[in-house]
Parts: C-alpha cells; structure tokens; sequence
C-alpha cells in the first residue's frame, strides 16, 4: 500500500519510509493538533513503536519546505512522545546519508533505544540505550539530556566533544571495546600513532556532571595477540577529574594521569617486559640501566606480575608516585663472554604507599 502511494506522490519515496505501519490516532481541526495512542513501524532494519502528545501538523509540515533542516527546527516541531526503537547498521547508514547524522563510520552499527521526550522542557530521557559493531558495544542509561542545548551544538559549524559530555547529563556506563575500536581512535588522533594498544577493554563508568567526574568502577583489559602492547593484562579503577575537558581534547598521557587525580588503581596486572622496555625506549626514556635491561645483562622474569598498584599525579607535571606489589624473578648475566657466573633471585618486591617511587615520564 505505501509502494502504490509512493507511485501517486501521496507517501514519501524515502526508502526508508516502506514496511508495515500501524496507527491509532485523533485529529482536532479547530486546534490542528494530533494526538496519537499508538504508532508502529516494522521493516527487516527498523522497528519503532511510540506515542506522541499534542502534534503540530502545521510545524510539522513547514520542516519539508526548508531547503536545509537543522536539529534546532526538528526539535521546535517535535511533539512529547514515548518511544521504543530498534535500528541496524543498514538503517543507520541510510539515515547519515540524508544528512542526519554526521557520517561517521563509528558510528554505524546495530542501535536499540527507549525513553521520552517531553516538548515544554526539551528534555530527553533515555530509560536504554545500546549500541553495537565491530570496534564495540556501548550501554548507557541517562535520566535527562537537554536537547535544546544538545541541539544546537550539533547545529553548530565546530563540534565541541566536551561541551556534549557536559549536556549529556549523570549517565551510566558500560563498554566493551574490541581491537577496531584501538585503531579508529590512532585514526581520529585521540590516541598515539605509535602507541601499540589494542585488545578488548571493558568498562563500567558512571558520570557525575555536577563534579566533571567519570568513575570507573570497574575496568579489565586483556592484550590482543598480534600486540606489542606492554600489558597483557589488567584489572583496574579510579575517577577522572575534568572529564569533559579530557574528552574534548587530543590524547596527551600526561594530561590523562594527572586527570587520575586521586590515583589509578590497577588491582592486577601482566606485564610483558620485552614489549615495555622497547616502549619505554621509544618515547625517549634514557638510562644505562634500561640499555642492560634491552641488551639481557639483567632478564626479568616474563610476564612480570604486578598487583595493588596506584599510578598517583606528583606536584611536577608529568611526573607520577608509584606503589605496588609484584610477584619477579631476575637473573644477573655479567657483561662478558663467556660468563664466569652468573646471579638470580625470585619473590616478592613491594613499593609502599608512604614512600613511592617517582617516575617521571615527560623527560
């Protein structure tokens, strides 16, 4: 039926626009305003279900007489509605291409949603929220986003990351992220090029806006195989400060550990000590004693086991005290050949809290 619409200029050609639809609806003519009980709308990519109060045809219909629609005009005409939403990667795609989101390769993937929008406040609550594609998977439950603002900032001709974290209100968290994820961030500049992280990370955050904080209440990370990334593994939290301004800006490690202003804990990790010690001599860390440690004079048992470690900011920017217990062997080859003897030793090092080794890292 929508197909012999189409054909007779009655019904959008929007591709999107063809499935099977199912409403009940009133109209009041003195007022032009809708009101509509239920909506359904079901095709092999989409599925919306909603009901919408007081809609303004009129508005509503001036939208397809602008030559360029904006967020901000969409939202003027938008009625409060209740909804619930599934969308795939094709219907996404579809929706970039008519110029309604930015078109963003991450951003194309399976979405599923539910919650409300109430008109006289502009106000957007998400009760679910979850979205998935080959790079990850991202859940988050917010209570209440201020589309207005939100609305004009993506109007607006520079986006601005940080600012939409602040709009985005508290917010829970949890994302499980896969190697593709790694690459489009060195992609995008927000990490290193030459920074060999990849693997799956998960998180479960919570973002409390009055305080700027992003709290990572729980967080594991487990190093891809074909990595050269220097942890193997690790189970880790701790609160950022100024998270939106973090989000905002470029990668720096510098800014991020000072970001951990009440310290990163990692309450195990694996570190690979080849992989690290080639890391730290690529990002101009000196000394004879790592060249002894590259050249094998002293070998580290590998993988080194660390556990209640805490990464805390020093006064000096770029500087960090570190506390931790590992479990290490470590063998002593003297520097000739062949050699005479050679020394080993394995158990238990600690580092404690009250008196941690500085480590600085912008040297």
């Amino acid at each position: 039926v929508l197909t012999r619409l189409q054909d007779k200029n009655y019904w959008s050609k929007e591709p999107l626009s063809v499935g099977e639809f199912r409403a009940k609806a009133s109209y009041n003519a003195k007022t032009k305003r809708g009101q509509c009980e239920s909506i359904e709308f079901t095709r092999p990519d989409l599925r919306v279900s909603a009901t919408a109060r007081e809609i303004n045809l009129p508005a509503l219909a001036a939208l397809a007489e602008l030559s360029q629609l904006t967020y901000t005009r969409w939202l003027e005409a938008a009625p409060s509605i209740t909804f619930d939403a599934s969308v795939r990667a094709d219907a996404v795609s579809r929706v970039q291409q008519l110029g309604l989101l930015p078109p963003d390769n991450a951003l194309q993937g399976d979405l599923s949603a539910g919650g409300s929008f109430d008109h006289a406040s502009k106000k957007w609550s998400f009760n679910k929220l979850a979205f998935s594609n080959s790079a990850a998977e991202l859940t988050l439950a917010a209570p209440a986003v201020d589309m207005q603002q939100m609305a004009e900032l993506l109007d607006a001709a520079e986006k601005n990351p940080a600012k939409a974290l602040q709009l985005a209100g508290d917010f829970q968290l949890k994302l499980k992220c896969k190697p593709p994820f790694f690459d489009a961030l060195r992609a995008r500049r927000y990490l290193p090029a030459d920074l060999p992280l990849s693997g799956d990370l998960e998180i479960g955050a919570r973002y409390d806006r009055t305080q700027d904080r992003l709290r990572l209440e729980n967080a594991s990370f487990v190093r891809s195989t074909e990595s050269e990334c220097p942890v193997k593994k690790a189970e880790f939290c701790g609160e950022l400060a100024a998270a939106s301004k973090l989000a905002g800006s470029p990668f720096d490690l510098l800014d991020t550990i000072a970001a951990f202003d009440q310290g990163l804990s990692v309450r195990s990790a694996e570190v690979d000590t080849a992989h690290l010690f080639k890391v730290l001599k690529q990002n101009g860390v000196q000394g004879r004693w790592l060249d002894d440690l590259i050249a094998g004079i002293y070998r580290l048992e590998n993988p080194l086991t660390v556990r209640d470690v805490v990464l805390k900011p020093a006064e000096t920017r770029g500087a960090i005290d570190v506390s931790l217990n590992a479990e290490m062997g470590a063998t002593w080859w003297p520097p000739i050949q062949p050699p005479a003897w050679i020394a080993s030793v394995k158990g238990s090092v600690g580092i404690a809290a009250a008196s941690p080794l500085r480590v600085d890292l912008s040297k």
